[in-house]
C-alpha cells in the first residue's frame, strides 16, 4: 500500500489531488504495462576534481529491453544492471590507477565509513528535498555502494537524469554523504562519482508515457503526473 508524506495543515488542500492520484494508480494496475526493474545508482569515491564523464552505459540493448518488458522484471534483470555497473566501476578504478597521486587502499578506507543505515537516511533526506520525493529508495546494497531507486513520475524522472548527465547528482550526493574524517583519512578533498545506466532511464520513460497514454485512453483526461508520492523502502544486507 503505497502512502504520500502530507504536512497536517495541508491535508483539506490535498485531498482533491489525493483522490485523483489514487484514481489514476488503481487504474494503471488494470494495465498490461509492467513497472521497469529499480533503477540502479552505483556510488564510488573519487578524488576531486575527477577528469572522467557521467558514466552512463549508452549501448543499444533494445532487443533485451523488449524481452525484459514481455516477461516483466526478473532477476536476471536487475542482475544483468548490477553486472554492467560492476563493470563501470572496474573502469573507474583503473582510471585512477592512470591518474595517481592516490592509493587506491584510501578510498577504500574512505568508503568503509559510510555505513548502509547512513548511505539510506542521507540519500533519503537529498532526495526528498532537492527531488521533492519524487524519487524513493527500494533498497540499498553493500560492498558494491548501490542504491535501488524507483521514480514516481515522469517529471520527476527526467530532473534526476539531467542532473546526473550534468555533474550536478554527484554533487548532491557528495554534499550529502562525504565528512572531513572521509577527506582526513585520503588526504585529498573528494567527490561522489555516479554511475547509471542510460537503458534503464529510457525504459522508465517509456514506461510512464505508455501508463500515462493508456490512463488517458481509460478516462478520457490527461492525468498529472507530477503528484509526488513515497513508499516505504526495502533495504538488503550486503551484496
Amino acid at each position: 500500500m503505497s502512502a504520500r508524506r502530507v504536512l497536517e495543515e495541508d491535508i483539506t488542500d490535498e485531498l482533491p489531488n489525493i483522490a485523483a492520484e489514487v484514481v489514476q494508480r488503481l487504474s494503471t494496475l488494470e494495465s498490461d504495462v509492467p513497472e521497469p526493474a529499480a533503477i540502479q545508482t552505483l556510488l564510488c569515491l573519487a578524488p576531486s576534481p575527477f577528469p572522467t564523464d557521467s558514466g552512463s552505459s549508452d549501448e543499444d540493448d533494445s532487443i533485451l529491453e523488449q524481452e525484459s518488458r514481455a516477461a516483466g522484471v526478473t532477476d536476471a534483470d536487475e542482475q544483468r544492471s548490477e553486472d554492467k555497473l560492476k563493470d563501470e566501476k572496474e573502469k573507474h578504478l583503473e582510471l585512477l590507477g592512470k591518474v595517481g597521486g592516490i592509493q587506491l587502499q584510501l578510498l577504500r578506507d574512505a568508503e568503509s565509513l559510510l555505513s548502509r543505515e547512513k548511505i539510506e537516511r542521507k540519500t533519503e533526506d537529498m532526495l526528498d528535498n532537492v527531488y521533492r520525493y519524487s524519487m524513493h529508495i527500494l533498497k540499498v546494497k553493500m560492498g558494491c555502494a548501490i542504491v535501488h531507486l524507483v521514480p514516481d513520475n515522469l517529471a520527476g524522472l527526467d530532473l534526476f537524469w539531467t542532473d546526473y548527465r550534468s555533474g550536478q547528482l554527484s554533487i548532491n550526493f557528495s554534499d550529502c554523504l562525504l565528512t572531513d574524517e572521509m577527506r582526513t583519512v585520503v588526504g585529498k578533498d573528494l567527490m561522489v562519482r555516479v554511475i547509471m545506466l542510460e537503458e534503464q532511464y529510457r525504459q522508465w520513460k517509456r514506461y510512464f508515457q505508455e501508463t500515462d497514454n493508456w490512463t488517458e485512453e481509460m478516462t478520457g483526461e490527461e492525468t498529472d503526473t507530477n503528484i509526488p508520492w513515497v513508499f516505504p523502502g526495502e533495504f538488503t544486507e550486503f551484496c
